[in-house]
């Protein structure tokens, strides 16, 4: 405002003391000011000033016209007049430094007169505008920038309020194909369905309006959110929150990612790593997957369960682990060349033995086989392992079991044809002995041939019983019953510093075996017993009813589940070899010194046990003893009392018996019939059954008697002749003779009826007494 108007006056100079009371007052001014006088020129002016417009002192600008400060020289003179005419006037204009630069300031004006005949001066101020306008501009330009890349960017940028208002939103947000509408104003908490943190557990929309009030920062965060139609949207965001200059929380200032298609696809890859681990762990072989690097990815419940490792052990890991150190740099030179060429040595070439290395250090025959595949736009490959010791294991008993059978046939013919010429040597031996006389020389010789021919029949008998072809005379026993009668026998045959325990079930099951077998068997494993017990020891003998199941049989040979008796040794002495113990069976085998044993004990026994429907089990740890199992199948026959070995013989005369003997060995059909025909019989040979069945047709007399060895060649068995005769000739009677049995005949009833069989080799006083057994069964004993 003026203080006074008053007419334009001529130019007056200001006094010494007005301009030291100017240059008082403009020190005293922090702004940019100066003084110009009624002409409009500059007669004071503080430092400030000076710095703003570029004047180099005070002398300087003395002078300058108030119009000479305008870049506008039209602009400027307007100014000027303004100036000239008084008041209060301010304004934003852009000024003319001294350097020529531009200036924009804005002039705040005061008029001020002393009183009349004084001086009349403007105060003329001026504040820098330059500084303030770089600022505004630079946060317009940041404003802009912002708004540009908000509405640019895919990301949805947002802020909130601290009730959770949107306050700011980049653009109103409708995800295509689905109707989720977020816009300012609406509540974003009110909207969310659920909460997903990084480690995929999921909170519900209440609790994730808790964590917003605990005004954390957030990144990653998880939103998901669900339309009337129950359209699903997921939103990925990062958020700091606001807060006034009071530390007052004001709200959230978000970024926000539609992941709704990224989820579908992990949650659809999730399902279908899902299917593929189920199918991996409902697989029968052992699975995993591995990168380009061998690490272990996936690992299935089959290959926890073969390697013994838990799939968190093995995930991260490399597959070498699962093979024996000396395996693995080979492993991964042929891995590197898998993933090079396709192919290696190894790898490409489907199902490959390798051994496997379990947790506890164990090793293993596996088939390792490995193929790649691409999952997920990456290649991946895939190692599928099988355990195949048990096949292994099945594959040794098979060749074990098909050697002891090629050894048994090899035995068994050996013994039969040892028996025939045994047979044949008994035989002439005694006709030898009758015709003879009382000379005691003869007689000598004739008794030492005979005990070697005693012996070699023994031999037979042994090589047969393991060839599980010799004849057996079966009946239905309690085992306890056979033990208790060779106590005795036990005790008077091991040595005293042997203490014999038995330990018997009281109720114990049947069973059906040939009783003078088992005796012999039960005596030759005590006696093997005795011999690995030389300083002493226990030997103890057991017996009890068992079940085994088809778990059970799994680890047996040619054993079928069910019911059987259960016989076991147990000795405490030297125990076998590892090495040795599948031997030990073998015929001639013996872990003895040289002379102590024949090798044939055990393979005796063990071809017994088989050949009665059993089966047996050794187990031995050297030094530590030997366990010996035989199982017997129960038998549900009626238990028959042992027959007694006294025999009353029947009376009666074979002379003039019409007799066929069917007998394929020359040496034995020849002694034979020449000692038939010394009886006075009729007697005719023949060599096999359509020989025998040849002779019959042109036979005009009747048939008493046909003796006809059981495995015969020619197509036809002795029983099959038998029957053929009994259809001609029904009141024939028949004598059947065998050294051995085949697999044609093992179930050969007439076996069990002692009444009309023979085993060889026999004696003449055998045949004829067994002759007038079956001729005059109807005879009074």
């Amino acid at each position: 405002m003026d203080i006074e108007i008053c007419q334009a006056m001529p130019s007056i100079e200001p006094s010494s003391a007005d301009q030291q009371l100017i240059a008082n007052v403009l020190a005293a001014i922090a702004d940019a000011t100066a003084v110009f006088d009624q002409d409009s020129r500059l007669v004071g002016a503080n430092t400030v000033f000076l710095a703003l417009w570029g004047f180099s002192s005070e002398a300087d600008a003395h002078g300058t016209r108030f119009a000479d400060l305008w870049q506008n020289e039209q602009a400027g003179a307007s100014a000027d007049q303004s100036l000239l005419l008084g008041g209060a006037w301010s304004s934003e204009i852009v000024g003319r430094r001294a350097s020529g630069d531009d200036l924009r300031v804005h002039i705040a004006l005061r008029r001020i007169r002393e009183a009349k005949q004084l001086p009349d001066y403007r105060f003329v101020s001026f504040m820098d505008l330059s500084a303030r306008s770089d600022v505004i501009t630079a946060l317009q330009e940041s404003e802009q920038r912002f708004h540009d890349m908000s509405e640019t960017v895919s990301d949805l940028i947002m802020e909130m309020n601290e009730d959770g208002d949107i306050t700011y939103l980049s653009a109103p947000y409708s995800p295509t194909g689905r109707g989720l509408d977020l816009q300012v104003g609406s509540n974003y908490a009110d909207a969310v369905v659920a909460y997903i943190d990084k480690g995929g557990t999921i909170s519900s929309g209440e609790e994730g309006k808790r964590l917003f009030e605990g005004h954390e920062p957030f990144a990653d965060f998880r939103t998901e959110f669900s339309d009337p139609d129950g359209r699903r949207t997921v939103l990925l965001g990062s958020g700091i929150p606001k807060f006034d200059g009071d530390g007052i929380f004001r709200g959230y200032r978000t970024a926000q990612r539609d992941i709704t298609n990224i989820t579908r696809r992990e949650e659809a890859l999730a399902r279908s790593e899902m299917r593929l681990q189920g199918i991996m762990d409902n697989a029968l072989v052992g699975l995993a997957t591995v990168n380009y690097m061998g690490i272990i990815e996936t690992f299935n419940t089959e290959a926890e369960r073969i390697f013994g490792y838990s799939s968190d052990q093995m995930i991260g890991k490399n597959l070498s682990l699962l093979m024996p150190e000396a395996d693995r740099e080979r492993n991964a030179v042929e891995f590197i060349e898998f993933q090079q060429t396709g192919s290696s040595e190894f790898y490409g070439r489907g199902p490959q033995e390798r051994t496997g290395l379990r947790c506890d250090g164990s090793t293993f025959p596996m088939e390792l086989a490995i193929g790649d595949m691409v999952i997920g736009g990456r290649r991946t490959f895939i190692g599928s392992f099988y355990d195949i010791s048990e096949k292994k294991e099945a594959e040794r008993k098979y060749q074990q079991a098909q050697k002891m059978e090629a050894v048994g046939q090899m035995t068994g013919g050996i013994a039969h044809d040892f028996n025939n010429l045994l047979g044949a040597l008994a035989l002439n031996l005694e006709m030898l002995s009758l015709d003879s006389g009382d000379d005691p020389s003869t007689a000598d010789l004739i008794d030492a041939l005979s005990a070697t021919i005693q012996r070699g029949s023994s031999l037979t008998q042994r090589l047969l019983s393991f060839s599980r072809q010799q004849v057996l005379e079966i009946e239905t026993l309690n085992i306890n019953d056979l033990i208790g009668d060779l106590t005795d026998l036990l005790v008077r045959t091991i040595p005293a510093n042997i203490q014999i325990k038995t330990q018997l079930e009281t109720d114990l099951w049947q069973t059906s075996v040939d009783a003078h077998q088992l005796e012999n068997a039960i005596l030759n494993l005590c006696l093997n017993a005795k011999d690995a017990m030389p300083e002493g020891g226990t030997l103890t003998i057991e017996s009890r009813n068992c079940t085994i199941g088809p778990v059970g049989v799994a680890g047996f040979d040619d054993m079928s589940a069910g019911d059987y008796v259960e016989l076991t040794l147990t000795d405490t002495g030297t125990g076998i070899p590892s090495d040795m113990i599948e031997r030990v069976v073998e015929p001639f085998f013996t872990t003895k010194a040289m002379g102590k044993g024949t090798g044939l004990g055990l393979s005796m026994v063990y071809g017994f046990v088989r050949q009665s429907g059993g089966h047996l089990n050794i187990t031995s740890i050297e030094g530590n003893g030997t366990v010996i199992k035989m199982h017997f199948p129960k038998s549900d026959a009626i238990h028959k009392p042992r027959a007694s070995s006294e025999h009353q013989s029947r009376t009666g005369t074979i002379e003039g018996l019409n007799i066929l003997i069917v007998e394929d060995d020359p040496d034995i059909q020849k002694v034979l019939l020449k000692a038939l025909v010394r009886k006075g019989c009729q007697a005719f040979a023949a060599a096999n059954g359509p020989e025998a069945l040849a002779w019959l047709n042109t036979q005009p007399r009747g048939l008493d008697l046909l003796l006809t060895d059981i495995v015969l060649p020619g197509g036809m068995n002795g029983t099959e002749i038998a029957d053929k005769v009994q259809e001609n000739y029904p009141n024939c009677a028949t004598i059947f003779m065998s050294g051995y049995l085949d697999d044609e005949i093992s179930n050969f009833d007439a076996l069990s009826k002692e009444s009309n069989f023979l085993t060889k080799p026999f004696t003449l006083a055998q045949l004829t007494q067994l002759m007038k057994d079956v001729l005059f069964e109807d005879e009074a004993a």
